[in-house]
């Protein structure tokens, strides 16, 4: 049951003083505090109830709020009914703007920058409210600080698109297209570097290549190789057979020309066969259970065979127990007892007609 009374009892456990009033963001923060506190299994109850007053749009604030707090304070009792706080926390956003508190809807979409900084849907969010509330210049320098971190990290790509973001919104930063025009640069010497270095190697394994072709011995290899036992079948006899001769092979000449290939192939063969033998053993658990299961169904229908002899329903009796027959199989240890159940069964249904 989900009275007014009770949704109101949960969101003012989580979310406090409802008042909108004061600082927004101090709030929240104490009340995520103070829901990390509470018992789980209050928690849990409390959601259950805000799920099931979730409205979609027209959800009210309230019960969005503390669906948030929740999320961020006690996100693995959110996370169990399958919610997502980010999504829960872009809505409420919304409609506090709606209501128009583009303080408080600030204030969470900046707890949820906090939670996920690369979020780009927040980010998205956060960055056309704070145009809206006319911040522009604390949205600059929000983008300029994102832009430094992503370059430190050689993220040139990502910052260069954060810095067109400041151009659009102030296009007298002459210093953001200097700095756009010389990461650009940059992104072209390094390719460039890149490709240089990827030509020497290949001239060098090109040499390599040929002098090795030339070799007896690297011919002699390959034949050998290549006439290794095969993985065709794809079982975990196969495939181990394959590895193992992969294995000893590679053991026996570590550097030759398709030593690369030897090991990569080792190295899928490894995966291949770990991925059959867990697969093997999976299916061993599904018949284990498979068989577990028909036992225990065999065993309640012996007794409801057994019952149904006692109450004098030979008929149903004889029909259960065959049933337990079949679901116990030929090697179940009550099949024995259970067919000589059935044939005084029968012997005392046919005296009986």
């Amino acid at each position: 049951m989900t009275s007014n009374l009770i949704v109101r009892d949960a969101t003012h456990a989580i979310n406090g003083d409802s008042s909108r009033e004061g600082d927004r963001a101090l709030h929240l923060k104490s009340r995520i505090a103070a829901v990390a506190d509470l018992e789980r299994e209050f928690l849990e109850e409390c959601v259950q109830v805000l799920v099931a007053s979730d409205g979609g749009d027209e959800t009210d604030a309230d019960i969005l709020e503390a669906l948030f707090v929740l999320g961020l304070g006690r996100p693995e009792v959110l996370a169990e009914m399958g919610l997502d706080q980010v999504s829960i926390g872009r809505r409420l956003a919304a409609r506090m703007e709606r209501e128009e508190l583009p303080e408080a809807s600030l204030a969470v979409l900046e707890f949820l920058l906090e939670h996920d900084p690369e979020h780009r849907g927040v980010q998205r969010d956060h960055a056309a409210l704070m145009r809206r509330l006319g911040m522009v210049q604390s949205l600059v320098d929000r983008h300029l600080a994102a832009a430094g971190q992503l370059m430190s990290n050689g993220r040139n790509a990502e910052a260069i698109e954060v810095l067109r973001e400041v151009l659009l919104l102030d296009r007298t930063r002459k210093d953001v297209a200097r700095t756009i025009r010389d990461l650009r640069f940059a992104d072209i010497e390094k390719h460039d570097e890149r490709k240089n270095r990827v030509r020497k190697l290949l001239l060098v394994a090109a040499g390599s290549v040929l002098l090795v072709l030339l070799g007896l011995r690297e011919r002699r290899l390959f034949d050998e190789y290549r006439a290794l036992a095969g993985d065709d079948a794809g079982t975990v006899e196969s495939v181990g057979a394959r590895l193992n001769g992969v294995e000893r092979f590679v053991d026996r000449h570590p550097v030759w020309l398709g030593s690369f290939g030897a090991l990569e192939e080792r190295g899928r063969l490894r995966i291949e066969l770990d991925r059959l033998i867990r697969e093997a053993d999976r299916e061993r658990l599904l018949r284990d259970q498979s068989l577990q299961h028909a036992l225990e169904e065999a065993a309640w229908a012996m007794e409801r065979g057994r019952d149904r002899a006692r109450s004098g329903d030979f008929v149903s009796a004889i029909a259960e127990l065959q049933r337990a027959l079949e679901l116990g199989g030929d090697d179940w240890s009550e099949s024995e007892q259970i067919e000589r159940n059935i044939r005084v069964l029968q012997q005392a249904l046919d005296e009986r007609r």
